[in-house]
């Protein structure tokens, strides 16, 4: 899968990486899936996506290979991170998260961050570095 409009998610849970994935397609994104952390960072080393959701509690994910991988991308695509709590890792990798976002995010939520990252891609070619504290953290109303 190529192109601006291309998302990769690795997510382990079944239901959540097809609401993700399903929500996105909603959106008019083409999306890949999986629910492997090996197959995940196979899938950034061998095609071109914009953006890559993931969730950092992935089984044999090992977050500095990820963040390694998403470096070494060409081009290379930014990440949103998904958290379960509102106390991200801060600094680490900075200069490809653009965000994190809560399991429990709406899918319209989702769906606007995500296009929101294509737009700054679009518009830059890159999206600037944002240090995890500044980076938009897209949370369901309680």
């Amino acid at each position: 899968m190529t192109g601006m409009r291309s998302v990769l998610v690795v997510e382990p849970d079944n239901d959540d990486r097809g609401g993700f994935a399903n929500t996105l397609r909603s959106a008019g994104l083409s999306v890949d899936s999986t629910y492997d952390a090996a197959r995940g960072l196979a899938s950034i080393a061998s095609n071109h996506y914009a953006i890559v959701v993931v969730d950092p509690l992935t089984p044999g994910l090992d977050a500095a290979a990820l963040i390694e991988a998403l470096r070494q991308a060409a081009p290379r695509p930014v990440a949103l991170v998904m958290i379960d709590h509102l106390d991200p890792a801060r600094g680490f990798g900075a200069d490809v998260i653009h965000g994190y976002i809560r399991r429990d995010t709406e899918g319209d939520q989702l769906a606007e961050l995500v296009r929101d990252c294509l737009t700054a891609l679009r518009e830059s070619k890159a999206i600037a570095p944002s240090a995890p504290e500044s980076g938009r953290v897209a949370e369901s109303p309680r």
